[in-house]
């Protein structure tokens, strides 16, 4: 192949590259749903969610931005019914849950106990010690009446623990609990060492930490109990535990621990 032929496919590659990178914008479930969700503050997350589970279409979660998309994606191949919406979603990281979903449905469980404004808070117990969660972004189930239900979104922007950090050894087992007695959907763990550059905001009972999260991490067996199993350096360090439940939302936990020199 010479210079001119190749010069000739890479630009076609990037021209359909740029095509597929658009085509996602002009679907018209998507523009109406850009127009309809459309506020003084940018976007109503619960709106774009809500026209991406009317319409069955994940492209419009694409809307919701990245870190909270993830969870609109949820909303939608729970609502569809079908495994074959996984195929549709074009983040790649939520579609083993999107398999797994369809693959080991859960027993149907009265969850309403657990409908409310956030999430019940997870435990992490170490030893003879535990430190409940802080919860930060999260969406969850107000309530919920026939087919029709009312969730609550609430975006942290940023991963919240509790101010205190939970003293803890160099090699150690811990205990994470779920609140929620029905076995999880999804459920993650990633661990993020403190470092000088990560921006801290401390209140009375949480801190809020600049640092990326929402990212997939380490995957958890889908239960409600369980034991973690961490060999750390000394320092601090941020536990980030994401776990969602079919009927009831997603919750984004954070820990706080400390390996003492």
């Amino acid at each position: 192949m010479n210079r001119r032929c190749i010069v000739l496919v890479l630009f076609l590659g990037m021209l359909a590259a740029c095509t597929d990178d658009s085509a996602w914008r002009n679907d018209p479930t998507v523009v109406t749903a850009r127009d309809a969700c459309k506020s003084g503050s940018g976007v109503d997350y619960n709106c774009i969610e809500g026209q991406a589970v009317t319409a069955l279409n994940p492209e419009i979660c694409r809307l919701a931005g990245i870190g909270i998309d993830d969870m609109c994606l949820q909303a939608v191949y729970e609502a569809a019914g079908d495994p074959s919406i996984c195929d549709r979603i074009y983040l790649r990281g939520v579609v083993p849950n999107c398999r797994a979903y369809y693959a080991s449905p859960s027993p149907s469980q009265d969850l309403s106990a657990f409908y409310g404004n956030s999430p019940p808070a997870a435990i992490l117990i170490v030893g003879e010690q535990e430190q409940v969660a802080a919860v930060g972004t999260s969406t969850w189930t107000l309530e919920k009446k026939g087919q029709e239900q009312t969730s609550v979104h609430g975006d942290a922007f940023a991963l919240l623990t509790p101010s205190e950090p939970l003293p803890v050894p160099a090699s150690f087992t811990a205990v994470l609990r779920l609140p929620i007695t029905a076995s999880p959907s999804t459920l993650w763990y990633a661990l993020k060492p403190i470092t000088d550059t990560i921006i801290r905001m401390s209140g009375q009972e949480t801190t809020s930490w600049q640092v990326a999260f929402g990212q997939p991490g380490t995957s958890l067996d889908l239960k409600p109990e369980q034991e973690i199993s961490l060999s750390l350096q000394p320092g601090q360090y941020l536990l980030e535990v994401y776990a969602s439940w079919a009927d009831l939302g997603t919750a984004d936990y954070g820990f706080f621990l400390e390996v003492q020199v």
